[in-house]
C-alpha cells in the first residue's frame, strides 16, 4: 500500500486490485498516470475487482465495466463514462 510520503507530486497513482477467490491472493496494478485506455484494457481483461485512482477515488468493476460508486460526485460519473467508453471501443475492434 502507498504511504503519503511515497507519492510523487508530479504523478497520479492508480492502484488496481483483483482477488482470486480460489487462491485468496490479491493482485495490484499501479499506473503513474490517468490513462483511460490503459485502465479500460485492464478492467475488461480482469472482468471484476476494484481500482483506486488517486485524486478520483475508489471504484469497483464487474462484468468488464466500471461501476459508479455509492456516494458519487460529478468527477466519478465522468471517470466511469470515459473508461467505459474505452472498454466499448476495445470490444468493438
Amino acid at each position: 500500500m502507498l504511504k503519503a510520503s511515497q507519492k510523487h507530486h508530479a504523478h497520479c497513482f492508480i492502484i488496481l486490485a483483483v482477488k482470486n477467490k480460489r487462491k485468496g491472493w490479491l493482485t495490484m496494478r499501479m499506473f503513474k498516470r490517468y490513462v483511460p485506455k490503459m485502465i479500460a484494457k485492464h478492467v475488461s481483461r480482469l472482468f471484476s475487482g476494484r481500482i483506486y485512482i488517486d485524486g478520483r477515488g475508489g471504484y469497483e468493476f464487474n462484468n468488464g465495466l466500471l461501476l459508479v460508486p455509492v456516494k458519487a460526485q460529478q468527477r466519478h460519473y465522468q471517470t466511469v463514462n470515459e473508461i467505459n467508453q474505452e472498454i466499448r471501443r476495445l470490444k468493438d475492434c
